[in-house]
């Protein structure tokens, strides 16, 4: 919490994006269509991991300009 506090404090934009995710055979299968991702891995930490590590940068494709961003996964049904 103190970490949020400190980012409101210097100004810092924070933008939270739902990342819905989903496990299709062995894997886990991960889109936020805002910003354009979308991913997988073996794991549920993996993909986090793995999305945290790409979100910004799509962000900044993007042209939002964002100094930090939220990921909110959410879990959601196999489109199948």
């Amino acid at each position: 919490m103190a970490g949020l506090a400190k980012q409101f404090e210097s100004g810092a934009k924070i933008s939270p994006y739902t990342v819905s995710y989903y496990r299709e055979d062995q894997l886990c299968i991960a889109q936020c269509d805002e910003i354009g991702l979308y991913t997988e891995a073996d794991t549920l930490e993996g993909l986090k991991a793995r999305a945290s590590l790409i979100a910004p940068e799509l962000a900044e494709l993007d042209g939002l300009g964002l100094e930090q961003l939220a990921l909110d996964f959410q879990e959601m049904n196999s489109p199948n």
